[in-house]
């Protein structure tokens, strides 16, 4: 269905262009008639219309000057202006402002249909153009998308190309600085894959912000800023918008990289990595040293002194040597450092021990801080908040998250059992500063609500 409206200061005029097209264009509505170009420019602030037939004078606003506003306003609107004989060349100064058609008075119906019938088509063809740039931009959107996941998992190489066709105009993506980062949530609140991407997703030509993976409770993005954004302004925008829709808090860390390139060699070292640590775990440390030399042994230079910092950076760096001459960097180097954490780590009590234990007594020492966080407790330990995450999955099976609502509950119950202390101050020396959230959580945990838990013990 299509739509137009109607202005010229004689009644009959309107009346029958109306008649008209009402018999002759079944699918064109006419939303309405003005005998004032004042009404029209006044009702199109605030209303849309396809078609506009109007006079070239009339009171208040000229033809001329409603065509003027549809241009300058860049409104999608269709204008057919009428005029007298003699207005003619006064009415060609309508043509700069992208008038349809000029009409030139007396017209015939039959002139007026052809002019509309005409009109729709371009329409059609407009609409059908925008659809056709639609799909391929969700195409587009969607490669670039498989393409970052694909690089992610080392299993594709940057590809450029692929991102330029996301924008109109030139898009230097080379140069963008470029954050990974990761969410978690609760078990007792998870949020859909889907329902992030939706919320938090952002395609602009200065920032871009783009969900690739999920596993479980965990959400992954890659973040593009080609001007000096705030990160953690950008990231809490999301977590509050997360927090607002769904009832549900994150946790995050995030890495940072001068680009895109140094993102995809530090995925190509982490994936390389995992895969050794892996293959150790599983076959041991033989099959583990002769995966990682074949993975090695067509690398340069360059990629091994990258492989060799990864790990000093994302491991146990007081296992490893020092004065290591970082201009000859070899395969060597690289099976010494890692047959040097293979020993240690059955030779005592390991970095990664000491490490976990920190982290114990830090909760212990912390949990009732609101505020608390990995990255925060990351950063006091003076280690990386994603190798943290790791090991404490790996030391206590449990993440972060789970390891601090352990203990916020625990105290919370010992201190409903053996003491008069009001709820509300339980939860706040737990950490909680919201009495609604905190029944919420002690419910879910213990299956009934402090008040309850406490009566009936």
């Amino acid at each position: 269905m299509y739509s137009a409206i109607i202005a010229d200061d004689e009644i009959n005029i309107c009346n029958g262009i109306a008649d008209v097209l009402a018999k002759h264009c079944p699918n064109l509505n006419i939303k309405n008639v003005f005998y004032n170009g004042n009404d029209v420019l006044d009702w199109l602030k605030s209303n849309h219309t396809d078609i506009i037939i109007t006079d070239i004078r009339m009171p208040g606003a000229s033809g001329i000057d409603i065509a003027k506003y549809i241009f300058e306003n860049n409104i999608n609107s269709h204008i057919i202006i009428t005029t007298g004989y003699k207005e003619f060349e006064y009415a060609q100064k309508a043509i700069e402002y992208k008038a349809d058609f000029l009409l030139t008075k007396p017209f015939s119906y039959k002139e007026l249909l052809d002019k509309i019938k005409s009109i729709i088509a371009s329409i059609d063809i407009e609409s059908h153009n925008a659809m056709r740039e639609d799909k391929l931009y969700l195409n587009n959107w969607s490669n670039f998308k498989k393409h970052l996941s694909a690089v992610y998992r080392s299993e594709e190489k940057l590809d450029f190309s692929l991102f330029k066709q996301l924008f109109y105009e030139p898009v230097q993506l080379e140069s963008y600085k470029c954050y990974e980062i990761t969410y978690n949530c609760s078990e007792q609140n998870q949020i859909s894959f889907q329902s992030a991407s939706d919320l938090g997703e952002l395609l602009s030509p200065n920032e871009i912000y783009c969900f690739i993976e999920n596993t479980d409770c965990t959400l992954c993005c890659v973040v593009l800023l080609n001007k000096q954004f705030n990160i953690l302004n950008v990231i809490n925008q999301f977590v509050s918008a997360v927090q607002l829709h769904f009832d549900c808090e994150l946790e995050y860390s995030y890495l940072s990289f001068q680009n895109l390139s140094f993102w995809e060699e530090y995925c190509n070292n982490r994936n390389l990595l995992t895969e050794y640590f892996e293959i150790l775990n599983n076959e041991g440390n033989k099959s583990a040293l002769n995966f990682i030399s074949n993975k090695l042994i067509n690398l340069d230079k360059k990629e091994l002194l990258s492989i060799y910092n990864h790990i000093i950076a994302f491991s146990d760096t007081d296992l490893f040597e020092s004065g290591i001459n970082y201009n000859s960097i070899d395969i060597d180097d690289i099976k010494n450092i890692l047959e040097n954490a293979y020993n240690t780590s059955f030779s005592g009590v390991s970095k990664s021990d000491h490490l976990i234990s920190k982290v114990i007594n830090y909760i212990e020492e912390h949990f009732n801080d609101p505020n608390l966080s990995l990255s925060q407790m990351a950063s006091e330990l003076n280690v990386n908040s994603n190798y943290l995450s790791q090991i404490i999955k790996k030391k206590t099976d449990l993440r972060f998250i789970d390891l601090l609502l352990k203990k916020r509950m625990e105290t919370a119950k010992l201190l409903l059992l053996d003491t008069n202390l009001p709820i509300k101050e339980i939860a706040i020396s737990v950490g909680y500063n919201q009495i609604s959230y905190f029944r919420q959580i002690f419910k879910n945990y213990y299956g009934a609500t402090p008040t309850v838990y406490r009566n009936k013990r």
